[in-house]
């Protein structure tokens, strides 16, 4: 004979992951928490959601497709960089693994405060 007791845990561990997602994801953000102190998180491994703002494809003068856009979660904005075509159109709710950046020089120009994409999923 079957008991519940394991669909029932089940239950509470689904409800306890999405209360903390959803305080996770309140007016003090990753985003937000990674821009407060820029200096503590360059260099860092991250993994950030929210949404695809500002999309920006380019092809450099070397001819390597790129794009780059504002990844707003609600708690602030950062700029993701990326190689290739992006998988989303602007409006997108994405998740981005990759590098934090605090200032990067690239042929005679510099960026604040970006990520440097490896993985860029729709969700």
């Amino acid at each position: 004979m079957r008991t519940r007791q394991p669909a029932r845990a089940s239950a509470y561990a689904v409800v306890l992951v999405l209360l903390v997602v959803a305080a996770c994801e309140g007016a003090d953000g990753p985003i937000k928490t990674l821009l407060s102190d820029p200096a503590a998180h360059d260099g860092q491994a991250v993994t950030l959601a929210g949404t695809v703002t500002q999309l920006d494809v380019r092809v450099s003068r070397r001819g390597n497709a790129y794009y780059t856009f504002k990844l707003d979660d609600g708690s602030g904005r950062v700029t993701v960089f990326s190689f290739g075509q992006p998988p989303c159109p602007s409006g997108s709710p994405v998740t981005v693994d990759g590098e934090f950046r605090r200032v990067k020089q690239v042929s005679g120009h510099t960026f604040y405060d970006q990520v440097d994409a490896r993985r860029v999923v729709c969700r």
